[in-house]
């Protein structure tokens, strides 16, 4: 057959349609003009088709991804016969868009065999190829290029595995800070510092830094409050320690060092140095209640290595006990824990405070409850009304007690007790005279003005109380018999402890059944009730003189009328008027088992 320009033209014109409707994401033009058994070898690897049918549904399935995005340019078109067939050959550059810019993505070949099928040409085989990218001018292969590129590829992909590496790490210390962050704002006192700090500790671990022990440390002042994790659990409250230029702990040294450098710092010591560190905290600071076996554990390592950051009045201390330096990268990690710690605690200290101020304003209402009950006393008996308000006023503020007591104290030895017991209801007086027992003797010397605590054993207890049952002298009978408060009263008892506040012949006291003390806040509650209450005392002293008067008063005058009466008689037989006088003044009198 004879190749015409009229054929040639027809060929090229629906090719260039063909393509055309490629890149417009129309597959039906596209492919228009194949043979149903066409063979299409394309670029991609998956791009292998037999028939027309899998090659439509191919390009249906990923027109997106060349609708709009592709570019063909510069390209080369011929056609040739040969044995019957028509050869179309194409050369051509690939453009793609990415992020909105156009990119030269490859050169590319491209062969079509049309076939004439019941006179028409359709395509009966495609294939389309780039070429070797790493060969030159003369060459099939280059294998030094492909070892270039192959050396250039590796090193991509190790700056991206370090790249990823970097960002896990980072999602790592993130994750950690947000625990840290979340577990600091949910404090509800300062005592939960120490489970941060253990935390703190297991998130530091997590990150391999290599860590044997955590400090988070308070500054107020000269006054270094620690709260210490590590793997044994060894610290279960803060430990203090002040620092001034005397202290020749290397933690003293280093905090003034701070103070006047103002930045962080790693420190590690080994040797003499370090046993006269420790021996001084363990003998003059708050360490010294570091138990024995973890002091002789910190004295047999062989280093004390510190990283310390610093922020506002908070520090972070991580140790290790070998000499590994800290690492930038660890010290930027300490940096960051510090500072997540150190938001979260100033937003703690400001709930803290608001919290602290709404507590203050609770207790102020209740010594408000206190005086007010102690004003409107009328007569000594309502002394045992104040006494019920102390007591509920110091329930309401969560104070855990059995009893409260007011103690005057006449004689330095007896007892004179206006009581409410929380088993017994009502509140008492009730009155015991001295004897030789630990309740007595330790309650002797009480300071004045002062908060006192005692612990008694519960044997100790026990025996206090059957003394008193014994001689008649409780204000009501303790025994099993009795009703489920005095009984669980009984059953829960496990020791026996007071704290005291006294004053001028008078003093407050609360106690418990379980042998606890009472903590720093507590005290000072004690202490604020019990001056209100001695003011209470004053005004109950002003109403017991005046009681006192107005009965000597009214004595007198009794006596002024019997005797009236006696001088008046004339007769010994009027001596019955004279007995009948005096029966009527002394039952006016209304004194105690008089008929």
């Amino acid at each position: 057959m004879v190749l015409t320009e009229t054929l040639k033209e027809k060929i090229i014109s629906r090719h260039i349609e063909m393509f055309d409707a490629f890149l417009r994401g129309d597959i039906d033009g596209f492919t228009t003009w194949w043979a149903d058994n066409i063979i299409i070898y394309g670029t991609a690897i998956s791009e292998v088709f037999t028939n027309k049918q899998a090659a439509f549904d191919f390009y249906i399935s990923t027109k997106d991804q060349v609708t709009g995005l592709v570019r063909m340019e510069n390209k080369k078109v011929n056609v040739y016969e040969q044995n019957g067939y028509l050869i179309l050959t194409e050369e051509l550059d690939f453009h793609v868009k990415v992020a909105e810019e156009w990119m030269f993505y490859h050169h590319s070949r491209l062969t079509e065999v049309w076939s004439e099928i019941n006179n028409e040409w359709y395509v009966t085989h495609v294939h389309i190829s780039y070429p070797d990218g790493y060969s030159g001018e003369g060459q099939q292969i280059n294998p030094e290029q492909l070892r270039s590129e192959n050396i250039k590829l590796q090193a991509a992909v190790e700056a991206r595995t370090a790249e990823l590496a970097q960002k896990n790490r980072e999602l790592e210390i993130e994750v950690a800070l947000d625990k840290i962050r979340t577990r600091s704002l949910s404090m509800h006192n300062s005592n939960e510092i120490l489970e941060v700090a253990y935390l703190v500790s297991e998130k530091l671990k997590e990150l391999s830094l290599g860590i044997d022990a955590v400090a988070i440390i308070l500054t107020e002042g000269k006054k270094y409050e620690y709260w210490i994790a590590n793997d044994e659990g060894s610290y279960t409250t803060k430990i203090i320690e002040e620092i001034n230029e005397l202290n020749p702990s290397m933690m003293a040294k280093a905090f003034i060092a701070h103070q006047k450098i103002g930045i962080d710092f790693t420190l590690c010591t080994e040797g003499e140095d370090k046993r006269i560190h420790w021996e001084y905290l363990f003998s003059h600071t708050g360490f010294s209640i570091v138990p024995p076996e973890r002091k002789q554990f910190i004295l047999d390592q062989p280093y004390y290595n510190i990283c310390v950051s610093f922020h506002d009045h908070i520090s972070l201390t991580v140790v290790r006990y070998n000499n590994q330096a800290y690492s930038e990268s660890a010290k930027a990690i300490v940096k960051k824990f510090c500072k997540v710690f150190a938001q979260a605690y100033t937003r703690f200290m400001d709930l803290y405070t608001a919290e602290k101020q709404a507590k203050e304003a609770k207790i102020e209402a209740a010594l408000e409850r206190i005086r007010a009950k102690s004003n409107a006393m009328q007569r000594t008996g309502n002394l045992l009304d104040v006494i019920a308000v102390v007591s509920a006023q110091l329930e309401e503020l969560g104070i855990s007690f059995t009893h409260v007591n007011i103690r005057i104290t006449e004689g330095e030895d007896d007892w004179d007790l206006w009581s409410h017991f929380k088993w017994l209801g009502a509140p008492v007086r009730w009155q015991v005279k001295y004897f030789d027992h630990p309740l007595f003797n330790r309650s002797r010397n009480n300071p004045n003005r002062q908060v006192h605590q005692e612990v008694f054993t519960l044997e100790e207890k026990i025996s206090f109380e059957k003394y008193l049952a014994e001689f008649g002298l409780l204000p009501v009978p303790i025994n099993k018999d009795q009703d489920q408060a005095v009984q669980q009263y009984l059953t829960e008892s496990t020791g026996f402890a007071w704290a005291v506040y006294r004053m001028e012949k008078l003093s407050l006291a609360i106690a418990n059944n379980k042998g606890q003390t009472y903590n720093d806040e507590e005290q000072l509650i004690l202490k604020r009730f019990a001056e209100v209450f001695h003011q209470s005392y004053t005004r109950f002293l002003d109403l017991k003189k005046a009681e006192e008067q107005a009965r000597e008063a009214e004595i007198n005058l009794a006596v002024e009328k019997v005797k009236a009466k006696a001088l008046a008689m004339h007769h010994s037989e009027e001596i019955m008027h004279v007995v009948g006088k005096l029966k009527d003044e002394v039952m006016g009198l209304h004194i105690p088992n008089v008929i």
